[in-house]
């Protein structure tokens, strides 16, 4: 069976990678046919496959593709550090790469694998790396990798190990406490297999010959395979793999006159060797770590029809029939003359390709496909308390609808929310907030990204540089649309909740320029949470039949402006003709909202005009051109400037009143059109005809008690009761999007410290008596969770303190953190008081620049009680 006939699973990786990236210590044209040969082309099957070698001796990355297969060897530098590890970000991203699942077999890629958010991370156990007597517990250097592939592991979904054994080390030595499959190496069966060395086998007067194939490297035993060559002058002894790192060993062993070096050979070339081989050995020194480990030799000679003859292997000694184990040059003497009879026999050359058969790599790539499938329904389900960071507009904070929104992300969101004003100056010394120990950072949006200058330009440096999730809820998008396109591509935004209608999505944002960013629907809902019910009346006792409030339309809505005027107007005349009280006027800025309530309470029905679509103004041009020829009428703007332009856009945004008039139940008086998937006519509202022609018939329904407070009371029932358009919603929907980004993890645990309290105008004690924070924490982190060497030592904007996630740690190491914290709290204590005396006094000390930054992260609500101090 060949490669390409293996049929990939339909839906398995699209619904969650896009791409393999392999993380080795490898060479890919030193290693034809080795386990990341074979994973990688089963995984190419599927999904493109990133081979990433740190072989480079330059930052710049370079690569090549591999003939015949959807692998490219991507070249990197040999050290890990933060440069390389945005360099690899950096590159995949050109290859259109935003999930991939992490193949790992190097642990030296921490800062990448850490940066990646990778939906899926693997670790490749093919050596019992964590083993006391290992071969990197003997190395220079080697307690200090074997930390490393602990903390690696830790930060891993799955496990896959070669062997029980080295399962086992994994989970004792490493302590790795996640899910983990046993996959034993095997062979590419059908490559042997049609290669047709099994059945050829040396004649009986040839030669008596023994193979060996792979590295001659560190582990194998040359002083017993000088001795068997000793003993077995009668014998030929050949090898192939590369000798770049044998030891001196090998230049002995090499000089006897029955053993023949064939060099580096490509696999059809070993299966020929094999043809005229009576044994294939595995001459490995005896070591724990070898006993533990599976060689992928071990099938390929059974696939080739050779008999086996190794030292001492838990795996292989299961199967006596398969594999001769002996230990010194006389075991192993005997167990070559003994297998090498059976080379030509039918009956065992069958019974050991049935063998390699079952440990064929196709069937344990189905497996592990499998379990993969399991895990990641795993961790789809565990949803951790995310910390986001979300930037706000301050200036524009006291606005209720601002105000809403950000409460209700505070209220509703299952994550830890933490707020920031994005358009803050923090003067020009300011550097870039480090946001790593974020999950995801969003732009909300009150910061209006197609304005100059509005996102702070040190905020916006430090998004840039941030690792994680970008969140942009989308403000204004049709003007100044360049500008806004920019900002996402600096800032290398990966989702923004947007109002423009999907059709028209590939119009305001290019896929060539945007394929890598997710746009997601914003759903429509209330601008506030109203709590007006004491201005709600019985349909009975309101005295205005029909009311309205209208804004003039901007000249760039163009004709659908005029229209919209026009309808207001000509609705107004209608219903006065037909004996109605009206109270149609044009909306005042700064109307408070008890009076608007009150109107709503005392209407039956409210007028609202049609939805206008506005031009995509790319530059701003045309709001310039509207600024300089205000007096125009809509149809004359339309006609001098709007003509050329393409279709215009009708933002998918339900207008605030409509959802105030339902909660107020007051009835809605619409033109037939599409009001998303909230409004549906005839239930939720009273639909009139663009030309008005059954306007009588709708006035006349008005004057009807039963059919408003039945309408009204179904559209709150659908709309506002139900909960399916509310803040509260758009927060979900935010969440559920974060959560997928997650998929489980939680980057750290955030202490966080309060920096000023007030209260009935009094300032309050900060920080109490030295170790009152340990209860604290016992409660809210683990002792085990954190070590003194993994703490950022700084602090956060909000004074919080960084604990990443997980580790081990003595008493020792704890009070270490427990003397950090106490620390930062005298500091805090200190910047309260530090406050307190700006508030006192006249002229602030020298040190206010640096407490003035400060001030920006103090809550907007307790900005202002501040203020209010101040001013007595």
């Amino acid at each position: 069976m060949s490669e390409s006939a293996i049929a990939a699973p339909p839906t398995l990786f699209p619904a969650w990678c896009d791409a393999v990236v392999m993380l080795t210590w490898s060479d890919w044209h030193l290693e034809p046919r080795s386990n990341r040969f074979h994973y990688a082309t089963r995984f190419a099957r599927h999904l493109p496959v990133y081979f990433v070698q740190p072989d480079s001796f330059v930052q710049e990355i370079s690569s090549e593709k591999v003939s015949g297969h959807n692998i490219e060897v991507v070249h990197v530098a040999s050290q890990d550090s933060d440069s390389r590890a945005k360099a690899i970000q950096a590159f995949l991203r050109t290859r259109g790469v935003r999930n991939p699942l992490m193949w790992i077999y190097n642990p030296n890629f921490e800062r990448f694998v850490a940066l990646s958010g990778a939906p899926m991370r693997i670790f490749h156990a093919t050596e019992d790396y964590l083993g006391s007597n290992g071969p990197l517990a003997k190395s220079t250097g080697g307690a200090e990798l074997i930390e490393t592939i602990s903390r690696m592991i830790a930060q891993c979904d799955l496990v896959v190990a070669v062997s029980d054994g080295v399962a086992d080390n994994f989970r004792v030595n490493g302590q790795y406490s996640g899910d983990m499959i046993v996959l034993r190496n095997g062979c590419d069966f059908s490559f042997w297999q049609a290669s047709g060395a099994a059945f050829d086998a040396p004649s009986e007067d040839a030669p008596d010959t023994a193979i060996f194939q792979g590295n001659l490297n560190g582990r194998v035993d040359y002083d017993l395979l000088i001795e068997l060559t000793e003993r077995m002058p009668d014998w030929t002894f050949e090898f192939c793999g590369q000798i770049a790192h044998a030891p001196a060993g090998w230049q002995t062993l090499s000089s006897r006159p029955n053993v023949r070096y064939l060099g580096v050979l490509e696999p059809q070339a070993i299966a020929d060797a094999a043809r005229g081989a009576r044994v294939g050995l595995i001459p490995f020194e005896q070591a724990d770590y070898i006993w533990r480990s599976l060689p992928l030799k071990a099938y390929e000679y059974l696939a080739c029809g050779l008999p086996v003859v190794s030292v001492p292997i838990e795996e292989m000694q299961k199967h006596p029939e398969m594999f001769a184990i002996a230990s010194g040059s006389a075991a192993f003497e005997a167990a070559m003359r003994e297998r090498a009879a059976s080379r030509a026999d039918p009956e065992m050359i069958n019974k050991r390709l049935a063998h390699a058969r079952r440990v064929s790599y196709d069937e344990c790539f189905e497996q592990l496909l499998s379990r993969m499938k399991t895990t990641m329904r795993t961790i789809e389900e565990w949803r951790p308390r995310l910390n986001i960071l979300m930037f706000y507009d301050e200036r524009s904070a006291h606005l209720s609808r601002v105000q809403s929104s950000l409460d209700a992300f505070s209220l509703h969101s299952s994550c830890r929310m933490h707020f920031m004003s994005g358009t803050a100056i923090w003067g020009p010394t300011f550097e870039p907030i480090d946001l790593r120990m974020f999950d995801a950072v969003i732009i909300h949006d009150s910061i209006d990204l197609s304005a100059a200058q509005h996102l702070g330009h040190d905020i916006a440096a430090s998004i840039e540089i941030y690792d994680g999730p970008k969140l942009l809820l989308s403000g204004k998008e049709l003007k100044n649309t360049e500008r806004l396109r920019r900002w996402i591509e600096r800032m290398s935004i990966d989702c923004v909740f947007t109002r423009v209608p999907e059709p028209s999505i590939a119009r305001v944002y290019p896929p060539d320029r945007f394929g890598m960013v997710d746009f997601l629907q914003m759903r429509d809902a209330p601008a506030t949470e109203s709590s007006a019910g004491q201005y709600v009346r019985r349909t009975a006792e309101r005295g205005i039949s029909l009311c309205s409030r209208w804004s003039n339309p901007p000249l760039l809505a163009g004709r659908s402006g005029y229209e919209a005027k026009w309808a207001a107007q000509e609705t107004k005349r209608l219903a006065v003709e037909c004996g109605l009280i009206v109270d149609f006027a044009e909306y005042a800025s700064g109307t408070p909202a008890s009076e608007w309530h009150q109107l709503l309470g005392s209407s039956r029905a409210i007028f609202v005009a049609p939805p206008i679509s506005l031009p995509l103004d790319d530059s701003g041009a045309l709001e310039d051109l509207a600024s300089q020829h205000h007096a125009m009428s809509h149809t004359e703007f339309a006609q001098r400037f709007l003509l050329q332009q393409d279709e215009p856009i009708r933002l998918h945004e339900i207008p605030s009143v409509i959802f105030d008039a339902i909660s107020m139940r007051t009835a809605l008086v619409l033109f037939e059109g599409e009001y998303g998937d909230v409004l549906t006519p005839g239930r939720h509202y009273l639909a009139l005809k663009s030309d008005l022609s059954n306007a009588e018939d709708i006035f006349e329904k008005i004057k009807d008690d039963d059919v408003i407070s039945a309408m009204t009371q179904q559209a709150y029932e659908d709309i506002i009761a139900s909960g399916r358009h509310s803040l509260g919603r758009v927060v979900d929907d935010v969440d559920d999007y974060l959560q997928k980004r997650a998929r489980g993890r939680k980057r750290a645990t955030l202490v966080t410290l309060p920096i000023l309290a007030v209260a009935a105008g009094q300032q309050m004690q900060i920080a109490q008596r030295k170790g009152s924070l340990r209860p604290i924490l016992d409660q809210v982190i683990p002792p085990d969770v954190f070590t003194q060497d993994q703490i950022y030592n700084h602090l956060l904007p909000a004074g919080a303190q960084l604990f990443p996630t997980p580790a081990r740690s003595t008493e020792a190491q704890i009070e270490k953190v427990m003397m950090v914290l106490e620390a930062v709290a005298a500091d805090l204590k200190g910047m309260g008081a530090a406050v307190q005396q700006i508030i006192e006094s006249q002229r602030p000390p020298l040190w206010y620049r640096g407490v003035q930054a400060m001030w920006h992260v103090v809550p907007a609500s307790v900005r202002s009680r501040l203020r209010t101090l101040r001013g007595r």
